[in-house]
């Protein structure tokens, strides 16, 4: 890989990682000016509400983490979760060994935790006929 090659593709991955409401308003300019100006108002806060189209949820916050299919009792729905995730530090200690000079072989012992990932629900949509019928909050 070239040098320069892999800084561009750390800054893209990290500008492609900062999706906010502004950012996908802007690249979804003809959805959101297609939206009712109440449901504006909320997508720029990015905030929900009853009543919006997946369109105008995604908009505000974004690709779900999972998408859930439903079928119940013929009414066809989609949960959507969003999730958060945290590191917690798990202790680990790695030995390596060296050689003195008096031939000596003495361990050294270095501490390095392994950062484990945790994801917990943030949120959880309920869709039927594309239209939010029901969200929670799940922190």
């Amino acid at each position: 890989m070239k040098p320069f090659l892999l800084p561009t593709l750390l800054l893209t991955g990290l500008l492609t990682a900062c999706s906010t409401p502004e950012t996908r308003i802007k690249e979804h300019q003809d959805t959101y000016q297609k939206l009712p100006s109440k449901f504006q108002q909320l997508v720029a806060k990015g905030k929900i509400a009853e009543g919006m189209s997946e369109d105008a949820v995604y908009l505000a916050l974004g690709t779900a983490d999972q998408i859930i299919d439903k079928n119940d009792g013929g009414v066809a729905s989609q949960i959507w979760i969003y999730t958060d995730t945290y590191y917690q530090d798990v202790p680990s200690w790695n030995t390596s060994y060296i050689q003195t000079r008096n031939g000596a072989i003495v361990p050294i012992q270095s501490y390095q935790p392994i950062a484990v990932p945790h994801s917990v629900p943030r949120y959880k949509l309920t869709f039927v006929d594309k239209k939010l019928v029901s969200w929670e909050k799940t922190q």
